[in-house]
């Protein structure tokens, strides 16, 4: 097993690290050649268990990987870097023939994409370069998410001791009450284009699914604080997608293989999970948490029934069904809402 280390790289130390494995010296040398010309810091190894201790040896941004090796392939080494390093992006490089083995190194999440050899340098440039790109605007969203969570708790406890002190006078309570709830206002809406920045087709998604779930929640005649209480679960009801990789985003559920949708599933509890700790938000993200759960008992993760399902997760799930079906993120095909509407009072 042999592992070549780029030492004489002229990148600059903040140049991500692309790692190239392949059992073909030739095709080594083209990609390092290529992309030390774009400006990366390149590693190579001939083999996947010298890929593995590559990995081991260092931070490494992205893998490309050629499908068919000895002892190795392709798709059994970065289904390894996907469980031990999930952060690494990971491209394959496939010849035509390959087309079983490629699918099922995306249903098994291995790959965030494949590249057909021979493959063309300015397309491949370009794939890196926006993979990285998203990966850096998926870190941000997660860092801002966790901002605006502490912003949040940092606000509540403002305002416990505010309420706390026996001195403070009743203008200056009122005063930080407001400032309170504005924050906190803001802080949801911070929440909400968060979710829909991850992915073109969640733009709005939130914002309408919110609109739709309060009409739905107040013909229902539910009391006032329940209907503010299920818009707000609606606003926030995909913030556990956040940490979803781009591929996973990107595939309709209706084409998701076994493990990608198994992953998709968690999103509920995940984001129920994020917004427990806010005691404010807690009915809200009891909703949220339940809102794959289905009548007859076919959801998750709970697989409740009936009426032991909240009215709030109920109302979330048909709303959020109704949209998600008219822009693709259920099925291939978008909907009309007259079809979205019949498929719902179907099911």
């Amino acid at each position: 097993m042999t592992t070549i280390a780029d030492d004489d790289n002229p990148s600059t130390p903040a140049a991500a690290t692309i790692l190239c494995v392949d059992d073909e010296p030739n095709v080594l040398s083209s990609l390092r050649r290529l992309l030390r010309g774009a400006g990366y810091q390149v590693q190579v190894a001939e083999s996947g268990a010298a890929g593995m201790l590559t990995m081991q040896a260092g931070a490494v941004d992205v893998v490309i990987s050629d499908m068919r090796m000895p002892e190795m392939d392709g798709g059994q080494f970065l289904l390894q870097v996907r469980e031990r390093w999930p952060q690494t992006i990971r491209f394959m490089l496939t010849g035509e023939s390959d087309v079983a083995s490629v699918i099922d190194a995306v249903n098994q999440g291995a790959i965030s994409r494949y590249i057909t050899k021979p493959w063309n340098d300015d397309e491949l440039v370009q794939a890196i370069g926006e993979a990285l790109q998203r990966r850096s605007q998926a870190q941000d969203d997660s860092r801002l998410a966790a901002i605006a969570l502490t912003r949040a708790e940092e606000l509540k406890a403002l305002n416990a001791s505010l309420q706390q002190n026996a001195s403070a006078n009743q203008e200056e309570l009122t005063a930080a009450n407001e400032r309170l709830k504005n924050n906190f206002v803001v802080s949801l809406k911070v929440f909400s284009i968060l979710i829909e920045s991850r992915h073109e087709i969640l733009v709005g998604h939130s914002r309408r699914v919110a609109d739709q779930a309060r009409r739905l929640a107040t013909k229902l005649g539910l009391e006032p604080a329940l209907v503010q209480e299920v818009f707000v679960a609606a606003l926030l009801h995909d913030l556990g997608k956040l940490a979803f990789a781009d591929e996973l985003l990107a595939t309709p559920v209706a084409s998701m293989g076994p493990r990608m949708l198994a992953e998709y599933r968690q999103f509920a509890a995940r984001g129920e999970q994020l917004l427990m700790p806010l005691q404010d938000l807690r009915g809200a993200a009891a909703s949220i948490g339940a809102q794959l759960e289905r009548f007859a008992g076919s959801g998750f993760p709970n697989q409740l029934k009936g009426r032991a399902i909240l009215v709030g997760a109920r109302i979330l799930s048909v709303c959020s069904d109704f949209d998600n079906l008219q822009i693709g993120v259920l099925a291939p095909r978008k909907l009309t809402a007259a079809g979205a509407r019949a498929i719902i009072a179907g099911s």
